[in-house]
């Protein structure tokens, strides 16, 4: 299964996610729900480094990919990171939904 593990701060804000773990709906590269995963995780890390400019700190590894977002941010910075960050959300809780024996998000706040 792939856990999507979005970290919130007490206001709301998205700080930091972590996607791992391998659905094993279909062999590797022809996996619907691990490719629905992927892009939009990266796309939402390459929203933040080239759109948004933000200097995340990512970790990546086989069946891996941790964001994390700097302590601070200026408002407007926050606010463009937060319309990636929450379009990549409901973009996972819809694959979610589609395939709930493959895919899981869960929301912590912390």
């Amino acid at each position: 299964m792939i856990t999507v593990s979005v970290r919130r701060h007490s206001d709301g804000r998205i700080v930091a996610f972590r996607a791992e773990g391998h659905s094993g709906m279909a062999p590797r590269g022809s996996d619907i729900a691990c490719a629905a995963v992927s892009a939009l995780t990266q796309a939402a890390a390459l929203g933040l480094l080239r759109h948004v400019r933000i200097p995340v700190e990512l970790e990546e590894g086989e069946g891996l990919l941790a964001c994390r977002l700097p302590g601070s941010l200026d408002p407007a910075s926050s606010l463009k990171a937060q319309a990636v960050l929450d379009t990549m959300v409901l973009g996972l809780k819809e694959v979610a939904a589609q395939f709930p024996e493959a895919v899981r998000v869960v929301e912590v706040e912390g």
